[in-house]
């Protein structure tokens, strides 16, 4: 049941590692190739978007206002000539398609009440329930979310996956992206020597 969201979820994170690697080091060809994976895993499964939207939020929250234009500039224009290669390769039904579904049938009263179907449906993953915990106390210990990378990529993820559980046809394979994303922050938190915080809260 995972189709591709393992692939879009590993594009994810590591166009996240690039975009870490571009804020100590400054280079572009380095937030290039972040672009680059952002747009791949765009086009991989068309919700992945919280990575590139933490990122952005990151670069704006630590004074890099430039490196959030480039990054989001150039993923936003390989996706479009992605798109546009997609368009004309399938004659404008790709397009047609994409825009029929685009909603899944998602209405305003299931966004209302989409952490609570989103929460009844993980109830039965409980290794996702134990890394959702690890990654929430982890962001607890860190505290800044928005100059704070690994935090702000759980965080954005943990709302986009809220978000897409109101849709009918949804499955636990999104949450893939949610528990890649608790690792990550949970791992970065241990690195930092914060262990001991992260066991006793």
């Amino acid at each position: 049941s995972t189709r591709g969201d393992m692939l879009a979820a590993a594009l994810n994170v590591w166009g996240v590692v690039m975009c870490a690697a571009y804020a100590s080091n400054a280079r572009n060809r380095t937030l290039l190739l972040g672009a680059a994976l952002f747009a791949l895993a765009f086009m991989t499964k068309f919700t992945t978007v919280f990575g590139l939207a933490a990122c952005v939020l990151f670069f704006m929250g630590t004074g890099r206002r430039r490196g959030a234009l480039i990054l989001s500039g150039v993923t936003a224009c390989l996706v479009a000539g992605m798109l546009a290669a997609v368009h004309m390769a399938s004659e404008g039904r790709a397009l047609e398609s994409f825009l029929a579904c685009a909603s899944g049938g998602t209405s305003y009263v299931d966004l209302l009440f989409s952490p609570i179907k989103f929460l009844y449906a993980a109830r039965i993953d409980v290794s996702f329930l134990l890394f959702l915990a690890c990654g929430a106390v982890a962001v607890f210990q860190r505290r800044q979310p928005v100059r704070d990378l690994p935090s702000a990529v759980f965080l954005m993820t943990a709302a986009a996956t809220v978000a897409i559980a109101a849709s009918p046809g949804t499955d636990l394979s999104h949450n893939i992206d949610l528990q890649a994303a608790s690792v990550v922050v949970a791992a970065v938190c241990i690195n930092d020597r914060n262990w001991r915080g992260l066991l006793s809260w």
